[in-house]
């Protein structure tokens, strides 16, 4: 029954509508026929065909039944709890933007606070018991690692096509169900960018034996693991902290920072890179930098992830110890999601997997 969708397959859709009509015109010219006793039909029908033509009808209707409730080209949109930070509020807006221009209606799921894994199988449950009122979506999945029987069993019930954004679902591309693809970028080529542009800092500034702290999350946390193979590599002597606490909230690694800032400072050592794997993170850091610079000058400087607009104006300032971030392009990801899925709904075979590249602003050498 998925393949009578107008969006999806238009040319099966019409030969449907086709076949309909005519069944309809037949079995009620032949009811016609026997009410009034009037030969409509110029030849006896056998029972068992006028079953059969009564029985297809009914089929029929319901396909077309089922395609009448997706005629609102709605789509849903599950989002994780966190996503009020700014870089996924700007995907978002773009995304919305997109789909708007394309006359899709959106429909967004957001899971309550803290909850994000057992709120985002919620909504899952909730969208397959009305899934004919949808013809794609999206999702920007909530530690997939604990979603994943939820997530394959939510798109092999569903039927139709689903993006998933930012976050891969699998880890191999084998494992997604066939009416699924992937958008975003690759956190190992994050991590090698921010400890390239760290390597560099630390060279150029001929520091012997660095200190780091790496401020990561559950999440995305291949960001920081990357980052932290690719420095002990570089710097064996070099002293490399990681808590994966922050949890991409600005607050924590504040918290988290600061903590260890006075910590270094009462062993009269020095905390010389912090990178935090999102820009939330960051601009947290920064702030407990300019609470522990009253007490102490710091040279400490700070290393985001996204390119989100606070970040990138104190940046641009050179006032800041935010020195540099790896962007992801927020309009991008968008764009490319929202392509995905009208190719899908057109009846388009498209690959699995798209990653697209990141960059570091500023893009010359660390100072």
């Amino acid at each position: 029954m998925r393949y009578v969708n107008q969006h999806r397959h238009p040319f099966i859709f019409n030969l449907v509508i086709s076949i309909a009509s005519s069944v309809l015109v037949g079995f009620a010219a032949w009811i016609i026929s026997a009410i009034l006793n009037f030969p409509l039909l110029s030849i006896l029908v056998p029972a068992w065909s006028l079953v059969f033509m009564g029985t297809m009808l009914i089929f029929l209707l319901a396909a077309l039944f089922r395609n009448f409730r997706r005629s609102s080209r709605r789509v849903f949109v599950i989002l994780p709890a966190f996503i009020q930070h700014p870089w996924f509020t700007e995907v978002l807006q773009n995304l919305l933007r997109t789909l708007d221009a394309q006359h899709l209606d959106v429909v967004i799921k957001i899971p309550a606070r803290d909850f994000s894994v057992q709120g985002q199988a919620l909504h899952f449950r909730s969208i397959i018991r009305s899934s004919y009122d949808y013809v794609g979506g999206f999702i920007i999945p909530a530690e997939p690692e604990n979603l994943q029987f939820e997530i394959i069993q939510f798109c092999q019930q569903i039927h139709i096509p689903v993006v998933f954004m930012d976050v891969r679902p699998f880890s191999k591309v084998s494992d997604y169900p066939s009416n699924s693809s992937f958008v975003g970028y690759d956190p190992a080529e994050i991590g090698q960018r921010a400890a390239y542009y760290i390597s560099r800092y630390i060279s150029q500034n001929q520091i012997d034996k660095p200190t780091i702290l790496i401020v990561g999350s559950k999440a995305q946390h291949a960001r920081q693991e990357i980052c932290e193979h690719v420095l002990r590599d570089k710097f064996p002597e070099a002293e490399i902290l990681v808590n994966n606490k922050g949890e991409f909230e600005r607050d924590r690694a504040k918290e988290i920072v600061f903590a260890k800032l006075k910590e270094a400072i009462a062993k009269e050592q020095l905390v010389d890179v912090i990178f935090c794997t999102n820009d939330e993170m960051a601009l947290g850091a920064v702030e407990a930098i300019s609470v522990v610079q009253r007490e102490t000058k710091l040279s400490t400087i700070v290393v985001g992830v996204d390119g989100a607009h606070k970040a990138l104006t104190l940046i641009q300032s050179g006032e800041s110890p935010f020195k540099a971030t790896i962007v992801q392009d927020a309009r991008r990801i968008s764009e490319v999601a929202a392509d995905l899925l009208l190719r899908q709904l057109a009846g388009e075979k498209i690959e699995t997997e798209h990653l697209l590249h990141t960059e570091t602003y500023p893009l010359g050498e660390p100072e």
